[in-house]
C-alpha cells in the first residue's frame, strides 16, 4: 500500500515528503496512520515538528472512525436526511409532512437500540419509516448502522 514519494518542499530547515495517510486495524480498531518522511537539517527544527505531530496522536482514532463512516454518510445524505434531518435529530425537511415524527437518531433511546436493531429497522421499517431491503445491500445497511454509531454526539 506504501508508495515512493518524491521528496517535497524545504521548509523551516526541513526537508518533508509529502505527508501519506493509510487506514489500518489495530485488533478490530480501525486508525489512520500517517507517514511523514523527514529530514531535518537544524535538530531544534526536529524536536518541534516531532512534538507538533506527537500532540495530534489524540485525535487519530476519531479520524479513523469519521473516515470509515463516509459511505454511510453519503447513503443517509441520499435517502434518509430528508426525513432524519441533517442533523439526524428527525427534523428534517419532511417531517411536517408526516403523521408521526422521525427518529432522532441522536437520542439515547436510539443510541441504546444494539446494532442488529438498527439494522433491522433499517431494512424492514418501523413506524411510518418503509423498510430499505429492496434498496440497500446488507453492507450498506451496516455502513448506516456505523454512520448513526459514530458521529452520534
Amino acid at each position: 500500500m506504501e508508495q515512493e514519494v518524491p521528496n517535497g518542499k524545504e521548509a523551516s530547515g526541513v526537508t518533508m515528503d509529502r505527508p501519506q495517510r493509510f487506514l489500518k486495524m489495530w485488533g478490530s480498531e480501525p486508525f489512520i496512520l500517517i507517514v511523514i518522511k523527514m529530514k531535518p537539517l537544524h535538530s531544534s527544527v526536529g524536536a518541534i515538528i516531532v512534538s507538533t505531530i506527537m500532540s495530534l496522536i489524540p485525535f487519530l482514532p476519531a479520524l479513523a472512525m469519521e473516515e470509515q463512516a463516509q459511505p454511510g454518510k453519503t447513503l443517509f445524505q441520499q435517502y434518509c436526511q430528508d426525513c432524519h434531518g441533517p442533523q439526524r435529530d428527525g427534523r428534517g425537511v419532511l417531517r411536517p409532512f408526516l403523521e408521526q415524527d422521525p427518529a432522532n437518531l441522536t437520542s439515547q433511546m436510539t443510541q441504546a437500540k444494539t446494532d442488529q436493531e438498527l439494522f433491522s429497522i433499517i431494512k424492514k421499517g418501523g413506524g411510518e419509516m418503509h423498510g430499505w431491503a429492496d434498496t440497500f445491500t446488507d453492507e450498506q445497511v451496516l455502513d448506516l448502522v456505523h454512520y448513526i454509531r459514530v458521529l452520534s454526539p
